[in-house]
């Protein structure tokens, strides 16, 4: 299960992964995040959402990645050589969120984070970081993937029982 704002504390702390997306900052827990690639080729996916960017081969492992921009609702931008994927880990799921940037590593005290309590947020929103003037929205995992669970990619026909 994905650390929600609650138990992503370590002692007193929280570390984040910072990460931009049109002009606004976002966080994921630096636990779910794997690795940080730079843009690779993505191969789209037939049928799938428009969010849905397609799959990498990331060391003969075909990955799903997300187009954060398009999940969250901002214009589509066509991504650069430079932009990043962040390799996020769910369980034993693993899966690229395309960002725009990614800004920092953050380390905060556990009362920066709450919790949002107002039924307005959107469920992909897990929490809320203070960072000094800085408002960082945490993202939950768990809901930014939510449709790519049932996307059958290449290879997982042969995991499926023979009936």
């Amino acid at each position: 299960m994905i650390a929600s704002a609650e138990s992503v504390h370590v002692g007193t702390q929280s570390r984040l992964i910072v990460f931009r997306l049109a002009d606004r900052d976002y966080a994921l827990p630096v636990e779910n995040i794997a690795e940080v690639l730079r843009m690779v080729e993505v191969t789209p996916v037939p049928e799938s959402s428009t969010w849905m960017a397609g799959v990498i081969n990331l060391r003969g492992r075909v990955i799903p990645v997300v187009d954060l921009r398009g999940r969250l609702g901002f214009a589509h931008e066509a991504p650069g050589l430079a932009t990043p994927i962040l390799i996020a880990t769910r369980g034993d799921r693993v899966m690229g969120l395309i960002a725009d940037a990614v800004v920092e590593m953050l380390t905060l005290p556990a009362e920066a984070i709450e919790r949002p309590e107002d039924a307005s947020f959107p469920n992909t929103v897990s929490g809320i970081a203070r960072a000094g003037d800085r408002l960082i929205l945490m993202l939950d995992l768990e809901q930014l993937s939510i449709e790519s669970e049932g996307l059958v990619l290449p290879g997982d026909e042969n995991d499926e029982d023979p009936a």
